[in-house]
């Protein structure tokens, strides 16, 4: 069979989650489907449930990692067996409409300058099967790969979406972090495309709400590796001027909210966690281009970016923290 789509789907441990997923694959109106299921080292009984789909849908291929070795490396073993015309991702734990791909073949097939069509994003929320939309702030349905870069860096468009697939084997998932790979990887997927276009095609994103304290891990501050790498990445592609201080405004926002979310939960790491975590802030203050910051944003009182002086620094986010604790409890009492 000509594939039109390849759709990847990584699953570690997502035996609660994956039939849900795999139905609304199998089921698709578009039967021209190609879906890669990629076991990343499961310990539950994941693997044995992809086999089990398998055997009734020869469009189903699984792949097995003998190790657990994060999303992104999952996806790039798929990607290399992927045929379609397009590729899309899937989460183990999501599902879509059964028109979905229909729907978003199409559009690409009346446009054919469409390179990326993007899901239209429900979330679902886990614990109260709440669903609430994901709000893209555009007033277009269609737009240039650079400036769907450049709203995608601040999250007016998100990065759930098919795109033609020379442009994904170019650009497969940065595996350098354990968090936040995809999110570079759809943003350089948008540059290269030559246009960019909305569907209201329905991907159901499952979202878990569990205390903040059982998923604390070293790996939430890779957020801010991802930006620098995202910074760079944009300089070599020479992206516009434009995009990349707006890249750095948003990484100088995210160190500052890093180092809030540090102080809130910082009893939950271990000494020498917190001094690897110091180590990451010292580090990426060091890198903070002052001069492409926005000037209202570094002489704002809480963001002032006291590059080499971390000590200033982390008095300036503390004394800010206690003045907006402040100022709500004051509101609160009027």
């Amino acid at each position: 069979m000509n594939y039109k789509i390849s759709i990847l789907v990584a699953a570690y441990n997502a035996e609660k989650y994956i039939g849900k997923c795999l139905d609304s694959l199998i089921n698709q109106t578009l039967r021209e489907i190609q879906i890669i299921c990629i076991d990343d080292a499961s310990t539950d009984g994941t693997l044995s449930i992809l086999r089990q789909y398998k055997e009734m849908d020869s469009r189903i291929y699984i792949l097995e990692q003998k190790n657990n070795q994060g999303q992104a490396k999952a996806r790039n073993r798929g990607l290399s067996i992927a045929s379609g015309e397009f590729i899309a991702m899937v989460d183990s734990d999501d599902w879509i409409e059964l028109d979905a791909f229909s729907k978003m073949y199409g559009l690409a097939m009346e446009y054919p300058r469409t390179d990326a069509v993007l899901f239209n994003v429900l979330y679902y929320i886990q614990n109260t099967s709440e669903i609430i939309p994901y709000k893209m702030r555009v007033m277009k349905d269609h737009f240039s790969g650079e400036d769907a870069l450049s709203l995608s860096l601040d999250w007016s468009i998100h990065g759930l979406y098919m795109i033609r697939n020379d442009i994904h084997q170019k650009y497969p998932y940065d595996d350098t972090s354990k968090l936040h790979s995809d999110d570079n990887t759809s943003r350089i997927h948008f540059l290269h495309c030559r246009e960019v276009r909305l569907s209201d095609a329905i991907y159901y994103y499952r979202q878990h709400i569990d205390s903040m304290t059982k998923k604390c891990s070293i790996f939430h501050f890779d957020l801010m590796d991802a930006g620098l790498n995202l910074k760079k990445t944009l300089i070599a592609e020479r992206v516009n001027e434009i995009i990349i201080s707006k890249q750095e405004d948003i990484r100088w926002k995210n160190i500052i909210g890093e180092y809030s979310y540090f102080l809130k939960y910082r009893t939950v790491f271990s000494k020498k966690e917190q001094e690897y975590i110091l180590d990451k802030f010292r580090f990426h203050l060091s890198q903070i281009e002052i001069n492409r910051l926005d000037f209202c944003l570094r002489h704002k009182l809480g963001y002032i970016p006291f590059r080499n002086h971390f000590k200033l620094f982390c008095m300036e986010v503390t004394l800010y923290l206690k003045l907006q604790k402040i100022i709500h409890l004051l509101r609160g009492i009027k």
